[in-house]
């Protein structure tokens, strides 16, 4: 399975080119070709970082335009990191 460099509409990402991903929209996004500004420049994804809510939603369609997924029909999760050691 390779990751492979992809760019569409401006935006660069990575992607799998193992046919069993292809009937899935999928990528894997850089920092690269977003609207965020100053800290947050440029692809700024996060929701709880303290970015513009609109940048964040712009470069969310930005990025899924070029990944050829429906923004509507996305899957999202919430990491959360604990110090705790079981």
């Amino acid at each position: 399975m390779d990751i492979v460099f992809q760019e569409r509409h401006g935006v660069p990402f990575y992607a799998c080119t193992d046919p069993r991903w292809s009937g899935a929209p999928h990528g894997f996004s850089t920092r690269l070709g977003g609207v965020s500004t100053g800290i947050y420049e440029s692809m700024d994804l996060g929701t709880t970082r303290g970015d513009e809510p609109g940048h964040v939603r712009e470069n969310y369609r930005r990025f899924f335009a070029a990944i050829g997924a429906d923004a509507d029909s996305i899957a999202m999760s919430n990491q959360i990191h604990s110090d705790l050691v079981r």
